[in-house]
């Protein structure tokens, strides 16, 4: 059987058997472990010269949500930190680790899946008019787009 072509969010490509990636519940479940974010992502399928090509389109919206929470956990120090959505709104994927102190790590979230039951130490939120006016214009861009700030909460 031949293989088809899978274009993920981030734009990596990658070849799986057409038995695989013939239905979305067969790719769903195939790729589940690698890219959580498939279980809630649009699949668009073409098929030009004989090969299929599978789009995975991530859908804006569609994880956490006001009072959902969230891991980040650092690929460099191994700690992670617990977030809680207070607006909804698009969170990023990887953020600069918070977890400690003068790490250089990125933290991976863990797409609000699998989170450990801990209070979070972290909120996102919608920026404030005065966060936005002060923002980078990367960082304005992203809250143009429904990006939520991220701003650590007080210890009890």
């Amino acid at each position: 059987m031949a293989n088809a072509k899978i274009i993920l969010p981030d734009q990596q490509q990658l070849e799986l058997p057409e038995e695989l990636a013939g239905t979305d519940e067969a790719l769903r479940d195939a790729l589940a472990s690698f890219v959580p974010e498939i279980r809630n992502a649009e699949l668009k399928r073409e098929t030009k010269d004989g090969l299929m090509t599978v789009t995975v389109i991530k859908k804006s919206g569609t994880k956490g949500g006001r009072g959902e929470k969230n891991c980040y956990r650092c690929e460099k120090c191994g700690k992670a930190i617990i977030t809680i959505d207070h607006d909804d709104g698009t969170t990023p994927m990887m953020i600069r680790c918070r977890a400690t102190l003068n790490c250089e790590g990125w933290m991976m979230s863990s797409w609000y899946q699998n989170v450990p039951n801990e209070e979070p130490t972290y909120t996102w939120r919608k920026a404030k008019p005065s966060e936005y006016r002060k923002a980078s214009v990367v960082m304005k861009d992203h809250f143009d787009k429904g990006g939520l700030a991220l701003h650590q909460l007080a210890r009890g």
